[in-house]
């Protein structure tokens, strides 16, 4: 999902020092924060029949700065013979929905180079860099589309949001 975002994403196994984020090239660090629900239509059913991810990511810039943090949840339930015959089923679709809203959350947060430095200055909507990453954006937006990730109300909604920037 972060790939599909922001181009290129690595899997780092412990917290990084400034070094470390310098000599990996490291733009953004991003911490999720993951809490589960789930729960059953009936009080003796298990597998649970409803589940829930609440999926918090914290965007960070080199220095630490907090940029970001897009908070989204995602939900997933299965049928009795879904569940019993794969016993996660609800957990992971709950997950797969966490992680496409995660994806459309992230986009809108148009990150920019100025918010990597730690400044709140972002250009005006004239500027060809924002004409630039408004294009950049749309065509994000269609591939996030074409792979079935968004609706089309979803696509639509936020297509017309960004053409309202220009």
């Amino acid at each position: 999902m972060l790939a599909n975002v922001f181009g290129s994403a690595i899997k780092l196994d412990a917290a990084p020092t400034a070094t470390d984020l310098a000599s990996k090239e490291i733009t953004y660090l991003i911490v999720p924060t993951v809490v589960t629900t789930s729960g059953s239509t009936g009080f003796f059913t298990w597998p649970p029949t409803n589940f829930s991810v609440d999926l918090t990511s914290q965007v960070r810039s080199r220095d630490g700065a907090v940029i970001a943090s897009p908070r989204v949840v995602g939900v997933g339930s299965a049928e009795t013979g879904e569940r019993l015959s794969d016993h996660g089923i609800a957990g992971r679709r709950a997950m797969a929905d966490a992680l496409t809203k995660m994806q459309a959350a992230l986009l809108e947060t148009r990150l920019s180079p100025a918010a990597v430095q730690g400044t709140s200055a972002t250009p005006s909507a004239k500027t060809p860099n924002n004409l630039d990453s408004i294009s950049e954006r749309l065509g994000r937006l269609k591939s996030l589309f074409d792979q079935g990730l968004l609706t089309k109300d979803e696509y639509e909604k936020k297509r017309k949001a960004l053409v309202d920037e220009l």
